[in-house]
């Protein structure tokens, strides 16, 4: 009776627990799904998200879920970095325009009037402005500040004899390199090229309204690059490890599929296997030849 009992426990904590990890990923996905939309300022996602992850956090009892939920909060303070410099670029905008109305009203006694024509003049008070403005000049400015009398020339600054640089004409022909933010970092450039190629992935898989598997080398190998051939292998295989996408070999053939996210925690369960893929340039060749591969379906980054 109480063997019955203990497997009843059992089963119900890992039922629990099977929820609790669906629930992170869940909140995961939407994250990045939504990166952009709560990185804007005055987005309130992020809080949403926090307020989702404290209801969480409670159950988590065990490395496994731990580790959901340290993911999650990496991707959560990117996300607020990002939304904080973003504030601070739309901070640093200063409206001229704005501000000479907004003074023009202050001195007019809020009394303007934007129906009258622009030929009529308007009565300004100037003593009103100076006597707001004398709060920012506490002391008055004596004259040794001054860089000794008014009508000194400024020191004409001497030319020196330096060789004239010749300008280098750069030829139309020649491809321009790929503007890199210096603001991001390696791995966050890693996380938004792997997040771009499961959706590409995503999009080929449900092409006939039913997830499908895909050709392994057609989906991977790019026949005119064998460098970009190899990234795409780096960040395929990021996607394998954390069980967004499955791999097997049906007729002697490697097929790519899509894993979705009810499926992703029974896959976890299933016995894992690590590979260790060897590709030289010759057999990248022979590969193309073999599956006919005439184009690449990751479209290289913009």
């Amino acid at each position: 009776m109480n063997g019955n009992n203990s497997r009843s426990n059992d089963s119900n904590e890992d039922e629990r627990l099977r929820q609790l990890r669906q629930g992170y990923r869940d909140i995961i996905e939407d994250v990045e799904r939504n990166m952009e939309e709560y990185s804007q300022p005055g987005s309130s996602g992020i809080t949403e998200t926090l307020i989702k992850a404290s209801k969480l956090i409670d159950g988590v009892n065990r490395p496994r879920e731990a580790v959901l939920d340290s993911q999650l909060l990496v991707t959560v303070s990117k996300i607020a970095k990002k939304q904080a410099q973003n504030v601070n670029a739309e901070g640093n905008n200063f409206n001229a325009d704005a501000f000479m109305n907004a003074v023009r009203v202050y001195m007019s006694n809020h009394n303007l009037d934007y129906s009258t024509s622009s030929s009529q003049e308007v009565s300004l008070d100037w003593a009103k402005l100076g006597r707001r403005c004398r709060r920012c000049f506490r002391l008055v400015p004596v004259v040794n500040i001054m860089y000794g009398p008014a009508n000194v020339k400024p020191p004409v600054r001497k030319q020196s004899n330096r060789a004239v640089r010749r300008e280098v004409v750069i030829p139309n022909t020649i491809e321009r390199p790929r503007q890199i933010d210096p603001n991001a970092t390696d791995e966050e450039s890693t996380s938004k090229e792997v997040i771009r190629i499961h959706k590409i992935l995503s999009d080929y898989c449900s092409k006939g309204g039913k997830t499908q598997p895909i050709n392994f080398f057609k989906f991977a190998l790019d026949p005119t690059s064998f460098g970009r051939t190899i990234e795409n292998l780096f960040h395929i295989s990021f996607l394998i490890r954390e069980g967004r996408v499955r791999m097997f070999v049906e007729n002697n053939v490697p097929m790519i599929v899509t894993v979705p996210i009810s499926d992703r925690d029974q896959h976890e369960i299933s016995s894992k296997k690590q590979t260790i893929i060897s590709l030289d340039h010759d057999t990248w060749k022979e590969l193309i030849t073999s599956f006919k591969v005439d184009q690449c379906l990751i479209t290289p980054r913009s």
